[in-house]
């Protein structure tokens, strides 16, 4: 009786957690769509007439290899748009971020010079519908406090130093937890692969995707950080509800849901190796307190705004999303084809060098599972982990087809870190020290 008290107590604690932060998110887009926008238009001027910002929705070229104001401009001055209140109503403001259907760049420099009649450039404004918005609240005051170029290289700079972060993470877990220095040579191999082919060039330094890597990144530190402070499990299901949330905020369907379902799987493999009671149930329940986080924000955010704005909101949420994954206007082979065709963006514009780093690891992964091959058997938990960290960017492009195939140049991204789930599970595999057959058989027979 009282382990069934303590576990409902428990749970109690949980969906306290979950509202607590809820709260703090919608009250944090109630209290932007105040915010007076004329800093905010000010600055967005400066950025024009100092070129940080294009009347291009591309970057500096037709490619849009832009490493200075980064690839996706589209979606910087859709942000900064819906930042400016276009709504005469403070809810839509909050919580259906209102935007233009035209060029977003073109329109925003028409809106903010006063290039064209305002009655003109405010007919073409609608509702967009289906996100939380976020990162228009975060933007809204960032962005009314300092320049445009200075967030966006502390958006940059900060995800650098969290993708740092991780690194000394798994070194510090390798010294203090692990017999050989695989796990750290993987912390090492980490760091690079993301500085290396995560896009950050061009991506690092925007206001959607930037925030993004704030939470992807941050999530993945911090759960290499809980491995090293050896956290209970409870503070992991926290965690999870608090980065949940967070993800679900700030998502526009850049990938952070994806990336951080395979952050999960990692720590989980990482973390069975070292507590055995780190098993499927666990992992599956870590797993299923982050997707129940970012579904439920979403259901809670779809509330407020049914009550608050517009009750055919959910009919337009499931049509919006249906539309994602319902494969009729793109095929599978679209997905795939576009994905390759995009490479290069991982790669600082160069797609050999991707092509060369897929290899390299590739060649590892063979290599490693040839020389030590009755190891494999060991650890079946945490391989098994691995391995589905590994191949979960295929499920969801296979998921979402239209969403892919028509984004298929940033939903490359969250798949860099399947590749550090490769080259961990590669680098524990050779680095380790060889355990015993006997040990082997046990494992077997347990």
């Amino acid at each position: 009786m009282k382990t069934l008290k303590t576990k409902f107590a428990g749970i109690h604690s949980y969906i306290l957690w979950f509202f607590a932060c809820i709260t703090f998110l919608i009250l944090l887009n109630i209290i932007s769509a105040f915010i007076p926008r004329d800093q905010l238009v000010k600055r967005t001027k400066q950025a024009f007439a100092k070129s940080h910002l294009l009347k291009s929705d591309v970057g500096g070229n037709t490619y849009g290899l832009d490493a200075w104001r980064g690839n996706h401009q589209y979606q910087d001055c859709l942000v900064l748009m819906q930042a400016l209140h276009l709504s005469d109503d403070w809810k839509e403001n909050a919580f259906l971020g209102p935007k233009s259907g035209e060029a977003k760049c073109q329109w925003l420099y028409d809106y903010v010079f006063e290039q064209q009649d305002e009655e003109e450039l405010m007919s073409t404004v609608h509702m967009y519908w289906q996100y939380n918005h976020g990162t228009v609240a975060v933007t809204s005051i960032f962005c009314s406090i300092i320049p445009l170029e200075l967030y966006r290289a502390l958006l940059k700079f900060i995800t650098i130093l969290l993708t740092a972060l991780s690194g000394i993470a798994l070194i510090l877990v390798s010294d203090k937890k692990f017999k050989g220095p695989g796990l750290a040579i993987a912390g090492m191999g980490a760091v690079i692969m993301l500085l290396t082919l995560h896009g950050f060039d061009f991506f690092g330094q925007n206001l959607s995707h930037g925030l993004g890597d704030w939470i992807s990144i941050g999530f993945f530190a911090i759960l290499m950080w809980s491995i090293h402070w050896g956290l209970s499990y409870k503070k992991n299901v926290i965690l999870c509800i608090i980065f949940g949330s967070l993800s679900a905020y700030i998502e526009y369907l850049i990938g952070i849901l994806p990336f951080c379902i395979i952050s999960i799987l990692i720590f989980g493999a990482i973390k069975n190796r070292i507590d055995s009671t780190y098993n499927f149930s666990k992992i599956f329940r870590l797993l299923f307190t982050y997707g129940i986080s970012f579904v439920g924000t979403f259901v809670v955010f779809l509330l407020v705004k049914y009550f608050l704005v517009n009750d055919s909101i959910f009919k337009v949420f499931y049509e919006t999303f249906t539309y994602r994954i319902n494969g009729e206007t793109y095929s599978i082979g679209d997905v795939y084809t576009g994905l390759i065709d995009y490479l290069y963006f991982l790669g600082s514009g160069n797609k050999k060098f991707v092509y060369l780093s897929l290899i390299f690891i590739g060649l590892g992964l063979v290599s490693a599972v040839i020389i030590r091959f009755k190891q494999i058997l060991l650890h079946k938990t945490s391989n098994c982990l691995f391995l589905a960290a590994a191949i979960f960017p295929f499920f969801w492009y296979t998921t979402f087809i239209n969403h892919t195939a028509g984004h298929p140049w940033f939903m490359l991204r969250f798949s860099t870190l399947s590749l550090i789930s490769i080259f961990i599970f590669t680098s524990l595999l050779l680095f380790e020290p060889k355990e015993s057959s006997k040990k082997l058989e046990l494992e077997d027979k347990s």
